[in-house]
């Protein structure tokens, strides 16, 4: 188990990362969307301001081209949640990232299934709706967001539908945030 936590601590911690960035005692967050250009970099950057003494939340896509950017529209929706993805560089899924993180959410089932068939993980695997309480409800174009359904790619779409997507998961990060905090009470967060 040491070696695999040194390995993973190896593929984790990013270079440019501040030392206290670096704390290992942190809970490793994954969040996985297709290309890592909307809905996986703002639901990672949501959940470490929701949780930033707590988690190293991190992002990633299936279909990522690495060091592409999110639509400027995307970011200046983002900015509405408090979310900044003007320095955001999308990055390819990895082994190493799936196996170094303790919590990974994915955006719909598919890639639930994806990540199960190619990268071998169902544990601690969740659909990201799934932390959206009961009663949650926001329309997205033609569909509906509720607790257990897909989220929509937002990236390539008009402004309403990223908007809705956006407040989704600004729902979703303080839902999981909640969840962490009672799990995890040792440590001492602000709320």
């Amino acid at each position: 188990m040491a070696l695999l936590r040194k390995l993973a601590d190896k593929f984790w911690v990013p270079e440019s990362a501040s030392p206290k960035h670096q704390d290992k005692s942190k809970v490793r967050v994954l969040v996985i969307g297709s290309q890592n250009t909307g809905r996986s970099p703002f639901l990672a950057q949501c959940i470490q301001v929701e949780l930033p003494d707590l988690v190293d939340s991190r992002s990633a896509g299936f279909f990522a081209a690495d060091g592409d950017v999110a639509p400027v529209e995307l970011e200046q929706c983002a900015v509405r949640h408090g979310a900044d993805l003007s320095g955001h560089r999308a990055a390819s899924l990895t082994q190493e990232s799936v196996k170094a993180a303790e919590w990974v959410i994915v955006m719909d089932k598919s890639q639930r299934e994806s990540l199960a068939s190619t990268f071998r993980r169902t544990e601690n695997v969740f659909l990201a709706s799934e932390f959206l309480p009961a009663d949650f409800q926001i329309q997205v174009g033609e569909a509906v967001i509720t607790k257990g359904s897909d989220i929509p790619n937002c990236a390539f779409t008009d402004l309403t539908v990223a908007r809705s997507t956006l407040a989704a998961l600004a729902a979703v990060s303080k839902s999981f945030a909640k969840m962490l905090r009672e799990r995890y009470p040792i440590v001492a967060i602000q709320p």
